[in-house]
């Protein structure tokens, strides 16, 4: 299960810089600090991993699933939502990491009120209901009304 002692399978090659910056949507301000903080790669290693086992959901286990799931929806998100940025940067990957597939998504190209392309995601299963906006008509998606909070979380 893992690639090296120090490396997590769910890596896959992954930088740990890169890794720790797409915590932005689970790690607090202060968390991304302190791991950012590490001198070394080494130390940022550490501080990485002890963030994600204070989350686990099963201690003394080989796997973090926590960890895991939140890597394999990163990883899902670069392949199928990639739009102007890297899609892990996106608002529906935002979106996608933190409450996962959405039970149902609607798409139009155009909509008479909007008369941009638009998809609305829902979840059914805790009463949200998400719409985002194509702009520019590149396919980069924006939230249209966006409800995240000041450290960046969806409310």
């Amino acid at each position: 299960l893992f690639l090296n002692q120090d490396e997590p399978a769910q890596f896959n090659g992954r930088d740990i810089d890169a890794a720790i910056a797409q915590l932005k949507y689970v790690a607090k301000p202060r968390d991304l600090r302190e791991i950012k903080a590490g001198k070394t790669r080494q130390e940022r290693m550490e501080r990485f991993l002890a963030f994600w086992e204070r989350r686990d959901p099963s201690p003394g286990t080989i796997e973090n699933e926590s960890m895991q799931e939140y890597f394999l929806r990163i990883d899902y998100a670069n392949q199928h939502y990639s739009d102007a940025a890297e899609g892990w940067q996106t608002d529906r990957v935002h979106t996608l990491v933190l409450y996962g597939e959405p039970d149902t998504i609607t798409h139009s190209d155009l909509e008479m009120e909007l008369n941009q392309p638009y998809e609305v995601w829902y979840y059914h299963r805790i009463g949200r209901r998400f719409v985002f906006v194509d702009r520019t008509g590149l396919g980069d998606y924006r939230l249209l009304k966006p409800t995240w909070n000041e450290s960046g979380v969806i409310r």
